[in-house]
């Protein structure tokens, strides 16, 4: 009482409290000025001089820490450096780190020099680990032989904010809490938080004197970081509920979010010392980074399986148009879902699969989604118990998930869930204490609970819960269901173009066959004529067989043209690896003798193989070549010229001539079925030929393209798809 007097008189405000087994000095990090401390802090000094003297003077007029505080300026705030210095005789474990324009210089007594237990063997037992829960009771088998206290667990919190032990290591006689259950009040929003930051507490008799912290200033004192930290009433209240007279937990914070706590109680008080302390906080971030591990291969593993399902849907929903076929692949969708029914409502039909609701349930889940408006993804695990009798609903409607595809609601998508009756064990009754506990200055808060003894909860008409994992497979599938809708609409209007195509070249083709091919056949009638009146002039009668005989030919030819295009555009393809130097030879040699033009020079650099049908590489290669060779016929030294190169993701062939060229008015119509250039005059064809290889070439995923200038010659570009 004295000291707080002495503080009034010169205007020295007590700020905020913190464990009777810590110092605090608090310094200004510009001018380095004492601005706060502990009020014990003058056991420090011997009680030589007195709390007013201290506060407002410089750090070094009463200690001499060989610190480099920028240095400790330059690390995050909260992040602490340790060393152990040595006052009046006695030797002190210091922390110092920056926070809020102030140094804390935190120290507390070392008690036992010299006498920890060892890191290493501790960190392999969680090092060599092979499950995620040998990881875990591997840290609190650790935790428990470092502390000595009565009581190590690990609390974590579940997806709906509650929290359940999952393993521990508790002392003969003393009361077990592994599997049960804790509501979420326990551990407030505000204590979460504050966790995060600050990974462990310590108190080491929760009955003992706290120590206040003075200053001249009024400021706050944020003690977020400290080691000493005092626990709230409300937090002491709790333990004192739990029996426990001392108390050290440690976070598990896991992607940024609190996962879970190490906590450690004792019946009687003790004191854990930082290094001890520390070591459990190293030890829990090595548990945490295993845990990681183990969660990073099954996250693997899942997505593979996962993946697998989704490229195995899509063929599906891009092939089958019958939904009695395609709800056959929904098994695997129930499967990662962790659902028991799937179920698609479709042009006024219901597609199900698994144990799903009756059809009638359905429709009025779907009504009832239409009426409230739900259009985005809508999960529950107590449907059946929220609408139930409203929609006269199943068990097998205890959960659902559902969504509509479209927004003119015609197209619906459901999971369902059947009933899951459990038991929930919970360490007391989960209902806030409505008694209130002062705190301060007639200042008062809701008591914590007081009954910490096994309590079941029978729970009914719901289903098991959503984990946020089967919701994120829900989302991904109807993701995958709306993009492949709108890849199979995308197709149908290429179908549709492509039929419209089609139907022009059948027009084509109709003129093709009342005009073109209507001259070959008045010829042939013309001769057959001629060759019956001049029945006995045996001079000609050969002549006119001859000439009925190559129209005859000529329409033979431009039918198999025909037959070829149709086979381009449909035939079943096989792509493999085709080597190209002797079925190239082979080509040149035939097109040779074709065309009687065995002089034309024809040069083949390096072959490159390619990927493709062997049968169209046959064509493709067959139409090019023979062109190049028959329309240099003319060139005063005929020459063609074949090579090849790779370029990123295609093998490139260039076939080049010397020939006729391409008049620049005629090049839009290169590709164009039954198109002749208007400079082939006296060379056979029937415009066929190219248009084979385009298709061919498109349904190998490659390309066609040229470069031709009239009398100098054509170079033919021919792309082939390497496989990914």
């Amino acid at each position: 009482m004295k000291l707080f007097q002495q503080c009034h008189e010169e205007q020295i405000h007590i700020l905020n409290e913190i464990n009777s087994q810590g110092y605090v000095i608090g310094v200004d990090v510009n001018s380095f000025e004492i601005n706060f401390v502990s009020e014990n802090i003058t056991e420090i000094l011997d009680n030589q001089y007195k709390i007013n003297q201290i506060i407002g003077s410089d750090l070094k007029t009463y200690f001499q820490f060989n610190y480099d505080f920028h240095t400790i300026l330059n690390k995050k705030e909260g992040e602490y450096i340790k060393e152990t210095y040595t006052f009046n005789g006695k030797s002190y474990f210091v922390v110092v780190y920056h926070f809020q324009n102030h140094f804390y210089i935190e120290m507390e007594k070392d008690l036992n020099p010299n006498n920890y237990p060892t890191y290493d063997k501790y960190a392999e037992s969680i090092l060599f680990s092979v499950t995620k829960q040998e990881n875990w009771q591997a840290l609190v088998d650790s935790i428990k032989k470092i502390t000595g206290y009565n009581r190590v667990l690990i609390y974590k919190f579940l997806e709906d904010n509650n929290g359940i032990c999952i393993t521990e290591n508790v002392d003969e006689g003393f009361d077990s809490y592994l599997g049960l259950h804790f509501p979420e009040f326990d551990i407030p929003k505000q204590a979460r938080d504050l966790y995060i930051k600050k990974r462990n507490r310590l108190v080491s008799d929760i009955d003992a004197d706290r120590v206040s912290l003075v200053s001249k200033k009024t400021e706050p004192i944020d003690l977020t970081y400290s080691e000493f930290r005092a626990l709230s009433k409300v937090h002491l209240k709790y333990l004192q509920n739990f029996k426990a007279a001392a108390s050290f937990s440690v976070s598990i914070v896991v992607n940024g979010k609190l996962w879970g706590l190490v906590a450690c109680q004792n019946e009687k008080p003790k004191h854990i010392p930082i290094n001890l302390r520390l070591q459990c906080v190293s030890l829990t971030k090595l548990s945490r980074v295993s845990y990681v591990n183990f969660k990073y291969e099954e996250k693997i593993a899942f997505k593979e399986r996962f993946n697998s399902l989704l490229v195995n849907l899509k063929e599906s929903l891009l092939i089958e148009d019958d939904y009695n076929k395609i709800i056959s692949n929904f098994d695997g969708m129930l499967k990662f879902s962790k659902a028991d029914g799937v179920a698609l409502y479709k042009d006024g039909k219901i597609f199900k699969f698994g144990f799903c609701p009756s059809d009638q349930e359905i429709l009025s889940i779907k009504k009832w989604a239409s009426d409230n408006e739900i259009m985005d993804l809508y999960v529950s695990n107590s449907f059946y118990k929220d609408y139930g009798d409203e929609l006269n609903l199943s068990s097998n409607a205890a959960g659902v998930a559902f969504k509509f595809l479209t927004k003119s609601d015609s197209s619906f998508l459901i999971w369902t869930k059947k009933e899951f009756k459990s038991i929930t064990k919970w360490a007391g009754i989960p209902e806030k204490n409505t008694t209130y506990l002062k705190v301060r200055d007639n200042l008062e808060t809701l008591a914590p609970r007081t009954n910490f003894s096994i309590w079941e909860k029978i729970t009914n008409k719901e289903s098991k819960i959503w984990k946020e994992k089967d919701i994120q497979s829900i989302r991904e599938i109807i993701t995958l269901i709306l993009e492949t809708s709108h890849i199979k609409s995308l197709k149908i209007a290429e179908l549709y173009s492509q039929l419209k195509e089609v139907n022009s070249e059948l027009d084509s083709f109709t003129y093709t066959v009342s005009h073109d091919l209507r001259t070959p056949l008045s010829v042939m009638k013309l001769n057959c004529q001629l060759l019956q009146k001049n029945l006995m002039k045996e001079g000609l009668n050969q002549d006119k067989i001859k000439n009925v005989i190559s129209e005859i030919d000529n329409l033979t030819f431009m039918m198999q043209e025909i037959l070829n295009l149709s086979k381009a555009k449909k035939s079943e393809i096989l792509v493999q690896e085709v080597h190209c130097e002797e079925l190239i030879n082979r080509i040149i040699y035939e097109s040779k003798i074709y065309n009687n033009l065995p002089n034309t020079e024809v040069v083949v650099n390096e072959l490159n193989p390619i990927f493709a049908d062997k049968t169209m590489a046959y064509e493709i290669f067959l139409n090019v070549i023979n062109n190049a060779i028959k329309y240099s016929a003319k060139a005063e030294n005929p020459k063609v010229e074949i090579s090849s190169f790779c370029d990123q993701n295609f093998v490139i062939y260039s076939i080049k001539d010397n020939g006729i060229g391409i008049k620049e008015a005629d090049k839009d119509k290169m590709f164009k079925l039954f198109s002749r250039m208007s400079n082939t005059d006296g060379f056979r064809g029937n415009g066929v030929g190219l248009s084979i290889v385009q298709r061919m070439m498109e349904r190998l995923d490659g390309s066609i393209e040229f470069e031709s200038e009239e009398n100098k010659g054509t170079n033919f570009i021919l792309k082939f798809k390497l496989p990914e």
